[in-house]
């Protein structure tokens, strides 16, 4: 029997007054699935007729599809971008000695600004889908069970149910290799609040859905919990990012560095070939084998400064916008280059070998 022969059957039998408890008890005899049997009785209405009314379908419109699709992915990237924020809170503020060697303070910092950017554009864009959709439940409520929203609302729980289940495992597996420290389990933590928290509100939304008895809406203090998380990640996202005009003022020094470093290699390599540093640094600009090299500070366009100070030593200053004493470079910069806010002089002695490297952004 197909369900086209399903659905005659059960308006014949609800025509001819066969009460539906009758009808549900012979189809589940017939091997016909619980849910099957639900569905087919839910599309028929008893108002007393002689012949059942059919319950309206709500067909699937492509502007619906389109609101609960990016409504969807709105949400996904606003449980990830959190839970980044959070891990990058955890591996700053509160570092396993096991893996302080991988923390690079440049490139959290950098993973943390895509962080809030998604999240600043993200969250918005889901607030404003889910008060919409809402409105539409609100003036159609048989849209509740739209094909789509139920669709993409189990793929929510299902994507939910994964990740607690591998929280766990990711538990009892770090507890098994000695990992099971405090920042391993506030990481565990934020991970399974996530997941928590949207396993229970989608599915006590599908209950109270599914549910015959009168739906009661979601806690008001559930969804401000969330909106808080959110609010949460932001604030330490900005935290951990800086200002931006600071974060400016820092690139603009690792700049500097880098463009003093690649002058003291063609200073370097210039002695080498002639027997003397150069008296200005237009003499090295001039070498044919030389390559592009900045000679000029990047904002006030004003020249680096050179000194030869005898055979052996040069020095090169530059004036910097900010002290690195809060390590802005990271991992990226060797001591010889610390400075402080201002003018700053390195002495380079010719022969010493290569100089310390400046690792790129």
């Amino acid at each position: 029997m197909s369900h086209a022969d399903l659905h005659q059957f059960v308006r014949d039998a609800l025509a001819r007054g066969i009460p539906r408890e009758e009808v549900r008890r012979a189809l589940l005899e017939a091997r016909w699935s619980p849910d099957e049997v639900e569905a087919e009785l839910a599309t028929w209405h008893d108002a007393g007729l002689a012949v059942p009314v059919p319950r309206r379908s709500v067909a699937i419109s492509p502007r619906e599809a389109f609101l609960h699709l990016l409504m969807f992915v709105a949400l996904y990237l606003v449980a990830y971008h959190v839970g980044a924020v959070a891990f990058a809170w955890i591996r700053v503020h509160w570092p396993d000695a096991l893996y302080a060697g991988d923390v690079a303070f440049e490139r959290v910092r950098d993973e943390v600004r895509f962080s809030l950017a998604t999240l600043m554009v993200a969250y918005p864009v889901f607030l404003l889908l889910a008060r919409l959709t809402s409105q539409a439940v609100s003036r159609d409520p048989e849209k509740r069970n739209s094909g789509v929203r139920r669709w993409l609302t189990y793929l929510t729980l299902f994507n939910a149910a994964c990740v607690l289940i591998g929280d766990f495992i990711v538990t009892l597996l770090g507890a098994l290799k000695g990992e099971l420290t405090a920042p391993f389990l506030a990481k565990v933590v934020v991970v399974g609040a996530i997941a928590g928290w949207l396993f229970s509100h989608y599915l006590g939304g599908l209950r109270r859905e599914e549910d015959a008895a009168p739906r009661t809406a979601t806690p008001a203090w559930f969804a401000r919990l969330a909106s808080l998380g959110v609010l949460a990640a932001i604030v330490m996202a900005m935290l951990i990012s800086g200002r931006p005009a600071d974060v400016r003022k820092e690139a603009l020094d690792k700049q500097r560095l880098q463009d003093l470093n690649m002058i003291a290699h063609v200073v370097q390599r210039y002695r080498q070939t002639h027997g003397a540093f150069p008296t200005t640094l237009t003499e090295v600009s001039r070498q044919p084998d030389t390559g592009p090299v900045v000679l000029n500070d990047p904002v006030q366009r004003d020249p680096f400064v050179y000194t030869p100070v005898d055979s052996m030593n040069f020095e090169l200053c530059a004036t910097f916008d900010r002290a690195d004493s809060l390590g802005p470079y990271g991992e990226g910069v060797a001591p010889f280059w610390r400075h402080g806010a201002g003018r700053a002089c390195f002495t380079f002695t010719y022969g010493e070998g290569v100089l310390p490297p400046i690792r790129p952004r």
